[in-house]
């Protein structure tokens, strides 16, 4: 993300908001299907009423942010068909050792697309908020 004017007002609000910003982060973070949690009214209403350009770009973040989530859930939905397919593919007296360690590659691989979901998701939130990772709690 580029130092844009937006951007600095953003980090001017944050500045302004102090923890409440952070706290809206991580409220959007634990209730993402849900954008109408109090913080995160807060936090639009401060926006909209500093700045209606920055509104608009707020907005448009927050509803990508959302995109990249519904899509995320649609390819982890789908991963995990692809897994109980391989499950229900072989009884337990068919299992030779290379099924179950592609099987458990499966697994693995959707594991580390949900750490890396999770990791992007937290930097998109804090950039969006113009927030410091460093100052972030650790769940």
């Amino acid at each position: 993300m580029t130092l844009d004017a937006d951007f600095l007002k953003v980090l001017q609000i944050a500045a302004q908001m102090g923890a409440t910003i952070i706290t809206a982060i991580w409220a959007f973070k634990r209730w993402v299907s849900n954008p109408l949690h109090d913080e995160i009214l807060e936090l639009r209403q401060t926006i909209k009423s500093e700045n209606r350009e920055l509104q608009r770009w707020f907005e448009r973040e927050l509803r990508y942010i959302k995109e990249e989530h519904e899509q995320f859930k649609n390819e982890l939905g789908q991963l995990k068909v692809e897994v109980k397919s391989v499950q229900k593919e072989y009884t337990p007296k068919e299992l030779h050792w290379k099924d179950v360690s592609g099987w458990r590659g499966e697994v693995r691989e959707l594991h580390l697309k949900i750490d890396g979901y999770q990791r992007w998701l937290t930097e998109q939130l804090f950039k969006l908020a113009g927030g410091d990772r460093c100052t972030a709690r650790k769940d």
